[in-house]
């Protein structure tokens, strides 16, 4: 039976899909520059997707080498980023290239000479910028919060949207995209960006009589490599703000 060039797309790009997590990772950076910055003097952001469970992560830096790279990677992969060897599709960035190659990884570049050079990974830039933007907005925080706004967004979406998954019954079922990339359900709490808290500050920078407890803003979580989490929140200084 003949098939025609777009069946034979379409076998070719099943055949290189994911299947299981940390089987093909999607890497993009979105540049924004010195004008923009942010209040660490962040200029640009990696955007990490597993392609398997759907999680993402973004990490927003102040140099976009192959240094920023390798380290967002590891924190991304974890302990699995020595024992996978992971295919990466990116555009031909020359910091992911090299970062890539220092892993043992597999990079699966884009076709030079193009304007779309990953759909997925431009697509999923722009949601986490408008979710960014949403996120500024409703808590009345300045544009150089953009990096922790970009980092909230990105990381509740784990906590809450299921991971892609065709068909019942198969592992990603009916579980988060968190689930189904670390293991284990998120039991923490969710809060909105900048939600008023209240936090245990350092016992050695208060009195024997002050109290226990100081107001603060609700940035995030703290995940550790491989999407481990340990019970922490990221918390800002509510004067400071």
């Amino acid at each position: 039976m003949l098939k025609n060039q777009s069946e034979l797309k379409q076998a070719a790009h099943e055949l290189r899909k994911a299947t299981k997590p940390l089987d093909r990772l999607i890497l993009d950076h979105a540049v924004i520059g010195e004008a923009f910055a942010g209040r660490n003097k962040e200029r640009s952001s990696l955007r990490i997707i597993d392609e398997y469970t759907g999680a993402c992560l973004s990490y927003p830096s102040t140099v976009r080498d192959h240094f920023s790279v390798s380290k967002a990677c590891l924190h991304f992969a974890g302990r699995d980023a020595a024992n996978f060897i992971v295919r990466v599709g990116s555009d031909r960035a020359g910091e992911i290239a090299r970062a890539v190659k220092d892993f043992g990884w597999l990079r699966e570049q884009s076709a030079p000479n193009t304007t779309q050079h990953n759909p997925v990974a431009e697509r999923g830039i722009r949601t986490s910028k408008e979710g960014a933007s949403a996120n500024l907005e409703q808590s009345g925080f300045e544009h150089k919060d953009w990096p922790s706004a970009q980092e909230h967004h990105d990381t509740v979406r784990n906590f809450t949207e299921l991971a892609p998954c065709i068909g019942e019954g198969g592992p990603r079922d009916g579980v988060t995209k968190y689930e189904a990339i670390a293991g284990v359900p998120f039991e923490g709490h969710i809060f909105a960006y900048g939600s008023l808290c209240w936090c245990k500050p350092d016992p050695k920078t208060i009195g024997p009589f002050a109290p226990k407890t100081l107001p603060g803003l609700f940035l995030g979580w703290e995940l550790q490599p491989g999407f481990k989490w340990k019970g922490i929140y990221k918390v800002a200084d509510y004067e400071a703000y």
